[in-house]
């Protein structure tokens, strides 16, 4: 049951079981009485929800008991409420079986051991936005509950200090409030992105490596960068079926390693050097880059089991600022951001960066844009914001190059500056709309040095981490 507004004869509506903290504090001390002007300033949106009307002094005391009449009023719809909030109560009561069917799927996904390591953390993920959107959905009904919270206080204020008035509570409008359809189009974004990953790694794609280490170092070699000093995670999971196979004075190493690189992320990267010294010692295992090879596989294996495990804790409440802010750039068009307007096609140009066709000449970057806020790895996510600022570089230049006339040229000419790639970069960003991606900057940056990943990985972290900066800036103005 859900308690309803209660009729006290001080002339106080709400009882302390429904009200909030500051109205009990009112009630007790006329110092911290709310007034019906601080309650507007405060709460501009709740006009929405009523009416207000202040009645004439002139009455007939014989005709008509003006104290009485508004009183009675008053009580019939502080008592309206109560169908709102039973309405609330059974949203909350659909919500709570749904996400107790997705935290299941979570656990059941991490005892999962017939899908592949790398299909299992874009699950996970896909499934964390399901409980995303849940906990979306409660903390639009908890806002219309402290709405309804609210609205008693005034009728409150009007019956202590007996204005004349008349107070109707709108409760038809706080029903279709309380079950409008809420956008979901930023979850579902994400969503869908990750479908589109997920289908992309074949779950039946065959190991070339088993669990002899000496076959992921054979496979290592097949596909580690050493400019970038970057190794694909294509053995990640028989690397991690091998760890499996340790003993458990080193399971419990790494378990210390794990709980100690969370705490102190300036050094992470000294404390995974250990436990790769550690693996070597006890394996004896010999081959050339192998230490490069086990210390970018252990990083992976950390930080996929922190995400998991610590991480995401800090991802269940949306960044609403910079979603905001997003949402408010996207409506501008590339021409208020003139530095950009070169490196897209002119009919772009005077358009809303929200209604840039689907198929324009950035939408494969946009989507490498969306992936970065799927990436749980530092150097993976270092790596994928250098990726995506290459492609950028090289679609950017490509309209350079098809713009200018000159006979002579070549497309070494037309390389982006820094400045030309940041301006290019933040349209690309607003469009792609990642509403996750600066939560994850913020999270990743200190690992980002303790990790001291290469000076070209750095630099396109750096990049996109200003960009996110600029968003901020730009919407202050």
């Amino acid at each position: 049951m859900i308690d309803s507004a209660i009729l006290v004869p001080t002339g106080a509506i709400c009882p302390a079981s429904v009200c909030p903290i500051s109205i009990q504090r009112s009630l007790k001390n006329e110092n911290f009485r709310p007034t019906l002007e601080k309650i507007k300033m405060e709460y501009p949106e709740l006009s929405n929800f009523y009416e207000l009307h202040f009645l004439s002094n002139e009455c007939d005391s014989d005709e008509y008991d003006h104290d009485s009449s508004i009183s009675e009023a008053i009580q019939q719809a502080v008592l309206s409420t109560t169908g709102p909030l039973e309405i609330i109560h059974q949203e909350e009561l659909k919500i709570k079986p749904k996400m107790e069917s997705a935290q299941r799927c979570l656990k059941d996904l991490i005892n999962n051991t017939s899908i592949t390591y790398d299909i299992k953390i874009l699950l996970y993920l896909k499934y964390r936005i399901d409980i995303k959107k849940l906990k979306f959905h409660q903390n639009h009904l908890n806002r219309l509950k402290h709405y309804i919270q609210v609205l008693t206080e005034i009728a409150n204020i009007i019956m202590i200090d007996k204005l004349p008035c008349q107070y109707v509570i709108k409760t038809d409008l706080l029903n279709a409030a309380i079950l409008e359809n809420l956008d979901y189009k930023e979850f579902e974004a994400r969503k869908w992105s990750l479908s589109i990953k997920i289908k992309s790694i074949s779950n039946d794609r065959s190991s070339r490596a088993n669990s002899k280490m000496m076959e992921v170092y054979k496979l290592c070699d097949e596909s580690y960068n050493e400019t970038l000093d970057f190794l694909e995670d294509d053995g990640l999971k028989d690397f991690v079926n091998a760890i499996d196979l340790m003993s458990p004075k080193f399971k419990s190493f790494l378990e210390k390693t794990i709980d100690f690189v969370q705490k102190n992320p300036e050094e992470s990267g000294t404390k995974i050097l250990m436990l790769t010294n550690s693996f070597l010692e006890i394996t004896g295992a010999s081959h050339e880059n192998i230490l490069k090879y086990l210390f970018i596989m252990f990083t992976r294996l950390v930080f996929n089991r922190l995400y998991v495990e610590k991480f995401d804790l800090e991802f269940i409440n949306v960044d609403f600022p910079f979603q905001i802010k997003i949402r408010k750039l996207k409506n501008f068009r590339p021409s208020d951001f003139p530095p950009s307007l070169k490196f897209l096609p002119p009919e772009l140009h005077n358009i809303p960066v929200k209604e840039f066709p689907p198929d324009h000449l950035y939408s494969e970057c946009a989507q490498d844009v969306q992936f970065l806020q799927f990436e749980t790895c530092p150097i993976d996510f270092c790596m994928a914001c250098y990726r995506c600022l290459n492609h950028i570089q090289q679609v950017a230049s490509s309209v350079l190059y098809s713009s200018c006339t000159d006979e002579n040229k070549s497309e070494q000419q037309f390389a982006l500056s820094f400045d030309e790639l940041f301006d290019i970069t933040l349209v690309i960003v607003l469009y792609a709309s990642p509403v996750e991606l600066r939560q994850i900057i913020k999270l990743m940056t200190p690992y980002v040095g303790g990790l001291k990943v290469s000076a070209q990985l750095e630099f396109g972290f750096a990049v996109i981490n200003s960009v996110c900066d600029q968003i901020m800036k730009f919407a202050k103005k």
